[in-house]
């Protein structure tokens, strides 16, 4: 089975980017997502619903670092191939949607779309879902998430002390409704971890 190893590449195309070394391997389609270890990445088709021209797979990360042989979570990823051919091909861009909490499987797609198509046919462009969100082990908050956020929400820059008690109070409500739905494991979904818990 062919293998391409990730070079690291930046491209300046209006959004985040990040590089890593990736070892990536061809792969027959599958239904869902095959789960993976971390040395290699085995692609197959991505779940109903998202563009037919990414491939999808599933990585296993540690919940918590500090204890890497414990408990796992699965990480999705993306990859929208390079167009060129095997000459032109030299690598892998790595892309991080932002949010906080944006979705990022789909978004792979979207930004090969937009680049030129030197880059195009020279790297394969990976997105993912951050732990936690989309497809990526997803925890929930509030329930349901659509009465809270029903419209009028409160201004997100408060002007009073009112506004900001207010602000406060659905704040406490919704990290009470974290820590009530995932337990303690909600202490290991972080900024920090995230990026961690994609390629290594």
């Amino acid at each position: 089975m062919k293998r391409l190893m990730a070079v690291g590449a930046v491209a300046a195309v209006g959004m985040g980017i990040l590089t890593s070394p990736v070892a990536v391997s061809a792969a027959p389609q599958a239904n869902s997502p095959p789960t993976t270890t971390t040395s290699s990445v085995v692609w197959g088709a991505c779940p109903a619903g998202y563009p037919a021209t990414i491939q999808c797979s599933t990585v296993s990360v540690p919940l918590d670092y500090a204890h890497p042989y414990g408990k796992k979570i699965n990480i999705v990823i993306s990859r929208a191939k390079a167009t060129g051919t095997a000459a032109q091909r030299q690598g892998v861009l790595f892309v991080n949607r932002g949010g906080p909490g944006g979705t990022g499987v789909a978004y792979a797609q979207s930004v090969q779309n937009r680049l030129p198509t030197s880059l195009k046919q020279a790297y394969d462009i990976i997105g993912f879902d951050p732990r936690g969100v989309g497809l990526s082990h997803p925890i929930y908050c509030v329930d349901p998430p659509a009465t809270f956020y029903q419209a009028p929400v409160p201004d997100p820059i408060p002007t009073s002390r009112r506004d900001i008690a207010i602000n406060t109070g659905r704040s406490a409500q919704y990290a009470a409704g974290c820590l009530s739905k995932n337990g303690s494991d909600v202490q290991f979904y972080n900024t920090r971890r995230t990026p961690r818990g994609t390629w290594t």
